[in-house]
């Protein structure tokens, strides 16, 4: 009889016991590998000479703002003939997938639709202005929403829309390069 209660106590012990020490382990490991991976990140890629910085440093440059608003409104006008369709694209669809990495689907929705229509096999222009749009000589305020989102504010003035204020929201994908995720006029 004292070995089964003997046994059972050893057993409660063991069965209170283990929770116990799994935890701290696990906490011990968790950190430990935590750490091991980020300076195993930085490290791989300070070794293999790449440019590219980790998610943790990524800050979006005045240049990339610049670069990623002025390459969409680049690619939103596009080259027509004596009608108005629209040379390099035959469809909405194979158009606004050709903005892929520049803007999400949203944005690309609202300009391309507001400018653009399609017509049988072939894609035209709504001959109308082109919408108010960031300005690259005026200044803009970058405002940092998280590690990876930034908002840009300018204001400006032009003969058709008088003064406007447009605010860009811009995310950095894995490469630490900029899209745009919305837009918004005041």
């Amino acid at each position: 009889m004292k070995k089964v209660v003997y046994l059972i106590t050893l057993s409660a012990l063991i069965l209170l016991a283990i929770p116990y020490s799994l935890s701290d382990i696990n906490a011990e490991s968790n950190t430990y590998h935590a750490n091991d991976y980020t300076t195993h990140q930085t490290s791989s890629k300070v070794a293999l000479g790449q440019a590219k910085i980790t998610k943790e440093q990524q800050e979006l440059t005045n240049k990339q703002v610049k670069q990623v608003l002025n390459q969409f409104m680049n690619h939103l006008i596009q080259e027509t003939n004596d009608q108005y369709q629209v040379v390099n694209y035959q469809s909405l669809e194979e158009y606004k997938s050709s903005f892929k990495g520049m803007a999400n689907s949203k944005v690309v929705d609202f300009y391309v639709d507001e400018i653009y229509y399609e017509k049988g096999q072939a894609l035209y222009l709504k001959g109308m202005d082109l919408p108010p749009w960031f300005e690259e000589e005026q200044e803009f305020s970058k405002e940092s929403l998280d590690h990876n989102t930034y908002r840009i504010t300018q204001t400006n003035q032009s003969d058709l829309y008088g003064n406007y204020r447009i605010i860009v929201d811009l995310k950095l994908n894995e490469d630490g390069e900029p899209y745009i995720i919305n837009v918004q006029y005041q």
